[in-house]
């Protein structure tokens, strides 16, 4: 079952026709968004309802946003027999437009048709629970994958980090048997995006500690997180090893190094780093500009600019 609540069903009238159309879903609210669903279309050609499915695989196969779809959308959809891509595309748009009954719908058609054992939409469904601030129901969804994989741990970190639960997110990566740079790295990039900086750097040496090697994600969502602090002192160690390491000639390893030195007023530090870019890319430009203007100094980036472009 979806939900420990019990079944509610919703009908609305299909226009043109005697006979009302059921929607089953699970938990929620009494009333499933009226506006929205209004009077639905009768469409009973098979060739439309599989051109609807092509549109929304396309948009998916070509990472393109999928405006909202109705409940009238979602069954036609679901009418024609989509593939795993189809439903993974229904999904991700029940998650960004929050529209958890939508998502739920999606939910019972992909239990009814025995796919919960593939990983990927179980993954997608974690993910879509949590984009919804559905935790519990991402949670039950999880436990139900018999071998969740890395990006199905990944994701339950980033949905309790969604929903601002950091404790509950670093408790689901201690409970990972051996967990990976990838479950770090979501674990770090949280830690980032709610500026605490000091736990992402307790969190990135104890990766070390545990013979777990950082990639460029790493130390970029590291740094980030590193100018949530109130001097640059406390990421000396971290700027040392970076110096040290295969990462010290890393372009977006130094970018994120000259946002974090332009933070902290370091302007000139910020500088050499940007000139000793081997590929001075729009990226670190835009990065090196903010450092200059965030200080206030866009004149001297002008001249800095023009002097070595002259060089």
């Amino acid at each position: 079952m979806i939900h420990i609540q019990s079944l509610q069903v919703y009908t609305w009238w299909i226009s043109g026709s005697a006979a009302p159309c059921t929607i089953p879903t699970f938990g929620g609210p009494p009333v499933l968004r009226g506006q929205r669903l209004g009077r639905c279309p009768q469409r009973e050609d098979v060739g439309e309802r599989t051109i609807c499915s092509s549109m929304v695989t396309h948009a998916y196969e070509h990472d393109q946003d999928v405006s909202p779809l109705s409940a009238c959308d979602i069954w036609q959809v679901l009418a024609s027999q989509p593939s795993i891509t189809t439903l993974a595309s229904i999904l991700r748009c029940c998650g960004t437009s929050k529209a958890l009954l939508d998502g739920m719908l999606v939910h019972e058609h992909i239990q009814r048709q025995g796919l919960l054992h593939n990983i990927f939409l179980s993954n997608c469904l974690v993910l879509m629970y949590a984009q919804c601030e559905s935790m519990e129901n991402a949670q039950q969804v999880f436990n139900r994958i018999p071998r969740p994989n890395s990006y199905s741990w990944s994701i339950l970190i980033k949905g309790y980090a969604l929903n601002g639960k950091l404790d509950e997110a670093r408790h689901v990566l201690a409970q990972i048997p051996n967990p990976d740079a990838v479950a770090y790295n979501t674990m770090i990039a949280a830690y980032a995006q709610k500026q605490q900086g000091r736990k992402a750097l307790d969190l990135f040496w104890k990766m070390q500690a545990n013979g777990m090697e950082p990639d460029t994600v790493t130390l970029t969502s590291t740094l980030e997180a590193c100018s949530s602090f109130a001097g640059l002192g406390e990421a000396q160690e971290l700027l040392a090893y970076i110096s040290s390491s295969k990462f010290a000639e890393d372009n977006s390893v130094k970018t994120s190094l000259i946002t974090l030195l332009g933070k902290f007023g370091r302007l000139d530090d910020a500088w050499e780093v940007f000139s000793n870019l081997l590929n001075r890319d729009v990226v670190s430009w835009n990065a090196m500009m903010a450092a200059y203007a965030q200080n206030g100094h866009i004149w001297q980036l002008w001249k800095q600019g023009l002097s070595f472009m002259l060089q």
